[in-house]
C-alpha cells in the first residue's frame, strides 16, 4: 500500500502554500479553488457520497445528436455540439434546452432515482417506482411526453432522447464545457476542486468531504463499461468509434481517471495514519447500510480507493477501455505508477509504458494495448522538426502537451528514476517545435482537424511556455508566453507549486527587452511538411503558406493546399475541426475532403492516404518568397501534382501572388479556393471573359451532418467527394459565381494558376 505522497510532494506542497500567500496570482487560484469547492462543502459529505452514480445509470455525451432537441431540432447547436445546461447542485437531474428554455426530463428522475437503487445502492430501472414516470411539467403534452426512466425518453416519431444519460456523463462523472456565458460544474469538477482547495489551504473541511466523494468513485469505477451502451441504442461516448471505455469512453476516460488519482495523492496525509479529516463515521456507516467493504480504519479506506482506482488503470489500459490519443493513456498509466508508488507495480506499469506496442484489434469488438510505445515514438515517429506523425497541429501539440504531463509526474519519482522523459532530445525538440507555425502572432496554421474555420486562435496556453522557458531556456518560449499573455509580462505566472515562481515576471521581461516580442522568420518545415512565408512588419504582417504533410490521423486530404494570412486575418483558412467527431457525411465528404481545401481535386476523389510530400524549392530574397512542392503520392494515377507559388513584395504594403498548380494524369481537374465568409469582391478588375478550356461547376448544397458517408468509387481509396465543392456564390461586384474551376483537357494535362 501507497506510504507517502509522492505526486503532491510535502516539497511541492509547501511550495503552493507558501506562494498562495505571497503571490497575488497565486492567490487568486486559491481563492478560485475555495469557491468552486463551496458548492460542494454547503452540499455536505453524504449527499456527495449520493450523488455517485453506477454501472446500471448510461452514460452518453449527446441527446441526439443527429435530431438536436425535441423543440427546436438542430437550432440547439447554434449554442455549441454540447449545448444543453445543468447545475447539478440546485437542480439535480435536469437540463435546459438553451434554445428553448425546456426543462427535461419532465418526471421527477430523482425521486425514481432514489426508488430504484437496490440493497448495494446500484440502480436498477426495473425497481423504481412508476408513480415518477410521468410528466409533471408539460401535461399538456401528454403523460408520457419528455419522460426519461434513465435509459432514454422514445417520442411518438421513434426518436429516442437520452436525457438523463447526459446528465450523468456530463455532470456527474465528466467535466461540462461552457454553453455561451454559463460555465457549468459537475461533480467530478467539485472534486478536483476540493483537491485543490486543501491542497492550497490545508483546511481538513475541503480533505473531509473529498474523501468522501473520492470513496464512493472508487466504489462505483471498477464495475463501469460503456461498451454495453451503444451508439445503435442511443448512447454515445468518447471511444474513437472502438466502443470501449468505462465510465465515458476510453478516450475521455483518461482525464476522468487523473482527476481521482491525483485526489488520492492530495488527500493521502490526511488518511495516511488516522482520521485526520473525520470520514471513518460516515463511510463505516455507509458501508454497513449497503453491504459494501468495511470502512473501520483509514487503512480500509486507503484500500478501497487504490483497489477501486489505481489498480484498475493498468488492466484498463492494457484492454483499451483506457487508451487516448498518443501521451494521454501513457500519463494516466505514469500518473498511476507514481501515485500507488508500489516498486513492483510501478517498474511493470512503467516498462510497459515504454515498451514497443500498441493497439490491437482482437476481433469481436475487443482490443488490446501491447505497449505504451513512448521510446520507439521518439525516436521513430518524431521528425526532425520536432513534429509527431499527425497532420494536424492541434493533435501534434496536444501530443507533446500529453508527454510534458508525463514527464512532469515522472519528474523526480525515485522509486523509478530511470524514467526521464525531460531530458529526451527528441522530447526537447517536440517542445521547440511548437511557436513555429504561428501567423500574424494571432493565429496557428489551420491544417487539419485544428481549431475553427477562420477563427483567430494560438494553440497553447502562456502557463505551458513559461513552464517550457524555465525548463530549456529558449528565449521564443518566453517571446510566447509573453504574446500569449496580452504583450505583457504582468500575471504571467509559473507553476503555482514551484519553489522558484517568484519573478518570472522579471525573467520573461528580461528576454522581452533584448530580443523583443515575437518575430519569426520564414522557414520549410520539410519533417513536418509546410512552406512558411513572413515578410512585411506590423499591421502590413502577411505570410504565405503551401502544406503538404501527413494526411493520416487528423490530418486532411489537402496535400499542396494554399494558406494565406495578411490584414492581420487569415484569408484562406482551412476547416478546421469537423462539427461532429462521429462518421457522417458532412465530415467525411466535406470538412475533411480534398475538395474543402485550397488544391486540385482529380476525378472527383479525394487523395490518397500519404506521408510527408517532396519539397523541391524554397528562395526568400529580394523580395521575393518562392516555395515549390510536389505530392506524388496524393493521386497514383498523376503522373505530376505540383505547386508553385511566389509572394511578390510591391513596397510595404502591396504584395501579390504568383500561383501555379501543375497536374498531370486523370481526365477531370476541379481547382477549388475557399476564403473567408461573404461575397467575394475585385473592384477595378474586369472579369467578363473566364480563362480558355476553364468551366464553371453546378451548383449544389452540403453534405448533412445526419447523412452516413459514402464511400468513392472503386479504385479510389477514403470517402466520396461532395459535389458541395462546387457550391457557387454570386459576387457583389460582378454577379459572376466566385466558384472552384473544372478543367478537362485531352491530352489530360492542366496547369492551373
Amino acid at each position: 500500500m501507497k506510504t507517502r505522497a509522492t505526486y503532491y510532494t510535502p516539497e511541492r506542497v509547501q511550495a503552493a502554500r507558501a506562494n498562495v500567500a505571497e503571490l497575488a496570482w497565486a492567490g487568486r487560484i486559491r481563492d478560485t479553488a475555495v469557491a468552486a469547492a463551496q458548492e460542494a462543502i454547503d452540499a455536505g459529505a453524504e449527499w456527495l457520497w449520493e450523488s455517485v452514480t453506477t454501472q446500471g445509470l448510461p452514460r452518453s455525451f449527446a441527446v441526439n445528436q443527429d435530431l438536436g432537441s425535441p423543440i427546436t431540432g438542430t437550432d440547439i447547436f447554434e449554442y455549441g455540439n454540447y449545448p444543453w445546461l445543468a447545475d447539478p447542485y440546485a437542480r439535480p437531474w435536469k437540463l435546459e434546452d438553451p434554445s428553448s428554455g425546456y426543462i427535461f426530463p419532465t418526471n421527477d428522475f430523482a425521486a425514481f432515482y432514489a426508488s430504484a437503487l437496490d440493497a448495494n445502492g446500484n440502480f436498477n430501472r426495473d425497481l423504481g417506482d412508476p408513480q415518477y414516470l410521468v410528466n409533471t411539467a408539460y401535461p399538456e403534452r401528454g403523460p408520457d411526453w419528455g419522460v426519461d426512466d434513465g435509459w432514454g425518453w422514445v417520442d411518438d416519431d421513434g426518436a429516442k432522447w437520452t436525457l438523463c444519460a447526459y446528465y450523468n456523463h456530463w455532470f456527474l462523472w465528466h467535466a461540462p464545457l461552457p454553453v455561451g456565458d454559463h460555465d457549468m460544474t459537475s461533480i467530478r469538477r467539485g472534486l478536483e476542486a476540493l483537491r485543490d482547495a486543501f491542497l492550497y489551504t490545508g483546511d481538513l473541511t475541503f480533505a473531509q468531504h473529498g474523501i468522501v466523494l473520492l470513496d464512493r468513485f472508487a466504489d462505483a469505477y471498477p464495475a463501469m463499461d460503456t461498451s454495453v451502451y451503444t451508439v445503435g441504442d442511443g448512447y454515445r461516448n468518447s471511444d474513437g468509434g472502438r466502443g470501449r471505455g468505462k465510465a465515458v469512453g476510453s478516450i475521455w476516460e483518461n482525464g476522468l481517471v487523473g482527476s481521482l488519482t491525483t485526489a488520492y495523492d492530495a488527500f493521502y496525509p490526511a488518511l495516511s495514519e488516522s482520521d485526520e479529516a473525520g470520514v471513518l463515521e460516515l463511510l463505516s456507516a455507509k458501508s454497513e447500510q449497503y453491504g459494501l467493504a468495511p470502512k473501520e480504519t483509514v487503512a480500509d479506506v486507503r484500500a478501497n480507493i487504490e483497489h477501486g482506482v489505481l489498480r484498475q488503470i493498468y488492466p484498463a489500459v492494457r484492454g483499451a477501455q483506457i487508451f487516448g490519443n498518443f501521451g494521454m493513456h501513457q500519463n494516466t498509466l505514469a500518473q498511476a505508477a507514481v501515485v500507488l508508488d508500489e516498486p513492483e507495480a510501478a517498474k511493470e506499469w512503467l516498462d510497459f509504458l515504454f515498451a514497443a506496442g500498441g493497439l490491437v484489434n482482437e476481433g469481436g469488438g475487443d482490443s488490446s494495448v501491447t505497449g505504451g510505445n513512448v521510446a520507439p515514438t521518439l525516436v521513430d515517429s518524431v521528425d526532425r522538426d520536432g513534429w509527431y506523425q499527425e497532420g494536424a497541429p492541434a493533435y501534434n501539440i496536444l501530443a507533446i502537451n500529453n508527454l510534458q504531463n508525463m514527464a512532469d509526474t515522472l519528474d523526480g519519482f525515485d522509486t523509478y528514476p530511470v524514467a526521464d522523459v525531460a531530458s529526451h532530445p527528441k522530447f526537447e525538440a517536440m517542445v521547440a517545435a511548437r511557436p513555429r507555425l504561428t501567423m500574424l502572432s494571432t493565429y496557428t496554421a489551420s491544417i487539419g482537424n485544428s481549431g475553427q474555420t477562420g477563427k483567430p486562435l494560438l494553440m497553447g496556453t502562456a502557463d505551458r511556455y513559461v513552464d517550457a522557458f524555465e525548463r530549456y531556456g529558449d528565449p521564443v518560449d518566453a517571446q510566447m508566453a509573453y504574446l500569449l499573455n496580452g504583450n505583457t509580462t504582468e500575471g504571467l505566472r509559473s507553476d503555482v507549486f514551484s519553489p522558484d515562481a517568484a519573478g518570472i515576471e522579471d525573467r520573461i521581461g528580461a528576454v522581452i527587452d533584448e530580443s523583443g516580442p515575437l518575430d519569426l522568420g520564414s522557414e520549410d518545415l520539410t519533417g513536418f511538411g509546410l512552406a512558411i512565408h513572413r515578410t512585411g512588419s506590423g499591421g502590413n504582417e502577411r505570410a504565405m503558406t503551401t502544406s503538404y504533410s501527413s494526411n493520416h490521423w487528423h490530418g486532411y486530404r489537402t496535400a499542396l493546399a494554399l494558406g494565406l494570412f495578411g490584414q492581420g486575418v487569415d484569408l484562406m483558412p482551412g476547416m478546421g475541426s469537423p462539427e461532429f467527431t462521429s462518421t457522417n457525411a458532412r465530415r467525411f465528404e466535406w470538412e475533411s475532403n480534398t475538395v474543402a481545401g485550397n488544391t486540385v481535386v482529380v476525378d472527383g476523389t479525394p487523395h490518397a492516404s500519404m506521408q510527408v510530400g517532396r519539397p523541391l524549392g524554397f528562395f526568400v530574397g529580394g523580395g521575393v518568397n518562392m516555395s515549390d512542392v510536389e505530392a506524388p503520392g496524393a493521386y497514383p494515377e498523376a503522373d505530376t501534382y505540383r505547386r508553385t507559388s511566389v509572394l511578390v513584395e510591391i513596397d510595404d504594403e502591396r504584395y501579390y501572388i504568383l500561383d501555379v498548380f501543375r497536374v498531370r494524369g486523370g481526365s477531370e481537374h476541379v481547382f477549388s479556393f475557399h476564403t473567408a465568409e461573404g461575397p467575394a469582391t475585385r473592384p477595378g478588375s474586369n472579369s467578363s471573359t473566364s480563362p480558355p478550356e476553364v468551366t464553371r461547376a453546378p451548383a449544389s448544397t452540403h453534405p448533412t451532418r445526419v447523412a452516413n458517408p459514402v464511400r468513392g468509387p472503386a479504385g479510389s481509396t477514403g470517402w466520396a467527394t461532395s459535389s458541395a465543392a462546387i457550391r457557387r456564390g454570386p459576387s457583389a461586384s460582378t454577379g459572376r459565381s466566385w466558384t472552384p474551376t473544372a478543367c478537362s483537357t485531352a491530352n489530360r494535362t492542366c496547369t492551373c494558376g
